[in-house]
């Protein structure tokens, strides 16, 4: 337990040090909380990235290639079918709860009880729709029974983790988050041994179940805050206004996101797919994992605090991605070299494409980032955002088809980074006119 404290501090005192030399000055109280939550998610998170990296590494080792692209197109697809089961429900119940927008009982019962509505009306109409879905997007039935089970554990897990994130409970989060890990590996590698199979939908059975073991650990909390009774029209009302901003924003981000790999499956072949997502995938391992534990704790606490104090924030992640640019970058390049010397011979890597992957993967950082900042400014804030992703998803999808279509894999790669470079001064001219508005009622107030 010493041990541990004490490579807190230490990891603590460097932040303090890096801190001191970026920006000219120690850090503030604000900041030294947000690091102090960061550190949990952390440690949790390091743990849970190690354990996924080492399953994807696994599905693309054992999997057919063909049969790891249909387990990356499922993935892509649960973030569009997600969509009718959250409304949009994650994202304003997180903002909800940190900003202390009414009776945190009522909040959490309409969450789960709107979730819940949502759910048991989607996920059978998805399956009884399944063959339908599969024509129109031109790939097999059973890749989408297996997406839509998948997204019903899957938005459990969600909708649960955003509660835990608007109470700003941490350190739930960080021992929850390495259970499910620790589950979906040890379940994933005792379908290959015991099973002796290697279809597509193993690993999404591993995960869904280690989502329901997440569910199932969120039980104690869930029971002090979650009561039948408590439901508030009110609360739902607030809650469905804002999370219907967010559905645009959700399909709009599917458009950015993740449409890239039907474009390849449905113009070059689902080959293509899988060597694609290893790209992108090996690409992202560090940076989705840092992501991933700064956005857990960073869009909680930004809907925290006074919108005022967002024009810091804003300078300061400028200046770190400046700063940083290079040696992530090169820490991208060089986990796509590593990765693809894991999956075997099955995956050829070319490091002209290593290096624009790792360029993609820089963008998308940033881009992401500064996406949950202009969340943070409430129903405003998520209005924005959902115009950004809009503009930025409709010319996503038309620049990445033509790309593709004349220079392949490359040029859907080339054709996200261009777009995500659009987004990004989309977002920043959202961002200034909340800053500026800011500023106004400041002014307005004084007077």
């Amino acid at each position: 337990m010493e041990i541990g404290i004490s490579i807190k501090q230490r990891l603590f005192q460097i932040a303090e040090i890096i801190h001191l030399r970026v920006f000219g000055h120690a850090m503030s109280d604000g900041m030294g909380r947000f690091l102090g939550n960061l550190n949990y998610v952390f440690m949790a998170t390091l743990v849970v990235g190690v354990l996924i990296y080492t399953l994807n590494i696994m599905a693309g080792r054992w999997l057919s290639v063909e049969d790891y692209g249909r387990y990356q197109l499922a993935l892509s697809m649960s973030f569009f079918l997600i969509i009718p089961i959250s409304m949009g429900l994650t994202t304003a119940g997180i903002h909800a709860l940190a900003k202390k927008n009414g009776d945190q009982k009522k909040i959490i019962s309409s969450m789960l009880l709107l979730t819940a509505f949502f759910g048991t009306i989607s996920v059978p109409l998805m399956l009884l729709f399944s063959g339908y879905i599969a024509d129109l997007i031109g790939v097999e039935k059973d890749l989408i029974i297996a997406a839509v089970i998948y997204t019903a554990f899957f938005s459990l897990y969600s909708i649960l983790r955003s509660v835990l994130q608007g109470l700003l409970d941490f350190r739930r989060i960080a021992v929850f988050e390495a259970v499910y890990a620790v589950v979906a590996s040890v379940t994933f590698i005792l379908f290959l041994v015991v099973l002796k199979r290697t279809e597509f939908w193993l690993p999404l059975a591993a995960f869904s179940f280690g989502f329901l073991i997440f569910g199932i650990a969120c039980i104690p909390i869930i029971r002090r805050y979650f009561e039948l009774a408590s439901f508030s029209s009110e609360s739902g009302k607030m809650l469905l206004k804002n999370g219907l901003i967010m559905v645009a924003a959700s399909v709009s981000g599917f458009l950015l996101g993740n449409i890239d790999r039907f474009i390849i499956n449905g113009l070059i072949d689902i080959e293509t797919v899988a060597l694609y997502s290893a790209y992108a995938y090996s690409a992202g391992v560090f940076l989705n994992f840092f992501l991933q534990t700064f956005i857990t704790v960073f869009f909680p606490s930004m809907s925290y605090i006074d919108d005022a104090s967002k024009v810091a924030i804003n300078q300061k992640i400028n200046r770190l991605y400046g700063v940083a640019f290079v040696p992530l970058f090169l820490l991208s390049f060089l986990f796509i070299v590593v990765s693809f010397s894991l999956f075997g011979e099955k995956y050829t890597i070319s490091y002209a494409y290593a290096t624009l992957f790792s360029a993609y993967i820089m963008v998308q950082f940033f881009v992401s980032t500064k996406q949950w900042l202009l969340a943070s400014f409430g129903e405003k804030g998520m209005l924005y955002s959902t115009y950004a992703t809009v503009l930025a998803s409709a010319t996503n999808v038309v620049i990445v088809y033509l790309f593709t279509k004349y220079y392949g894999l490359g040029g859907a790669a080339s054709g996200l980074i261009v777009s995500l470079i659009l987004f990004i001064f989309i977002n920043r001219y959202f961002l200034e006119l909340l800053f500026r508005r800011g500023e106004d009622n400041k002014y307005n107030q004084s007077i």
